[in-house]
């Protein structure tokens, strides 16, 4: 396949490009509505790798041993020819261990959020990158 990962990662770089190609499969359902498929996939890529952090990693029963309150700053870089790179920011929120008790500081912060419709082909497809919150239950500790 044209731009297809090398085979040669090794089996910690092959356990990586299997993790991601499988969890971006399912997220490219809509890429032929997409005016630009690169940016469709790049922002595909960020809700996978939010979602991850935000379901999988924050929740742990280990997280919160050290910890009392996080800020999350999440976005894309966004590569230029000229002028220089740039962070586009997405998600800043900062939560406490306790439930629920998730502030969305991106407005105050950085404005409103971008509308993304035009660049992702749908308002569906905006809409889930714009969605998530730092809100959830902690996992309980296993033995």
């Amino acid at each position: 396949k044209k731009g297809a990962a090398p085979e040669s990662l090794g089996a910690a770089g092959d356990t990586q490009i299997n993790y991601i190609k499988q969890q971006l499969a399912s997220r490219l359902d809509n890429l032929d509505m997409a005016p630009e498929q690169i940016s469709y996939v790049t922002y595909q890529m960020y809700v996978m790798i939010r979602d991850f952090f935000v379901d999988d990693i924050l929740p742990g029963a280990d997280y919160w041993d050290d910890v009392s309150e996080i800020a999350v700053l999440g976005g894309i870089m966004v590569n230029r020819a000229k002028g220089g790179d740039r962070f586009m920011p997405l998600m800043f929120q900062t939560r406490t261990d306790r439930p629920n008790s998730a502030k969305d500081l991106y407005t105050e912060a950085f404005g409103p959020l971008p509308d993304l419709e035009m660049a992702l082909g749908s308002r569906e497809a905006a809409d889930i990158v714009k969605k998530k919150s730092l809100n959830w239950e902690k996992k309980a500790k296993t033995a």
